[in-house]
């Protein structure tokens, strides 16, 4: 069975790691899963084209430490669909 909730990668800062984690993640969810990237080195869309639907993928960047800050940065890439916009903010607003 494949998940269905939002996926928040938060793998290393290494393009390759990423590239890996991704090919494993697409075989773990459903094709309309919002993927969040959790990266501060690497371009959102260039992200997006290692993925099938990079209308679905989105930066979501939280401030150290997460549990004192109530802010989260979300960074859209050239292909993020407004869709995966709004998936994000009702994600993270729970």
């Amino acid at each position: 069975m494949k998940a269905e909730l939002p996926a928040v990668e938060n793998a290393t800062e290494k393009l390759e790691v990423k590239e890996a984690v991704y090919r494993e993640l697409l075989t773990a969810i459903s094709s309309e899963v919002v993927i969040a990237a959790n990266t501060s080195c690497f371009s959102i869309t260039r992200l997006g084209s290692l993925v099938s639907r990079p209308e679905n993928l989105l930066g979501i960047h939280f401030m150290n430490p997460v549990s004192m800050k109530p802010v989260v940065e979300m960074i859209q890439g050239h292909w993020t669909s407004e869709k995966t916009i709004e998936t994000a903010r009702r994600f993270l607003a729970q």
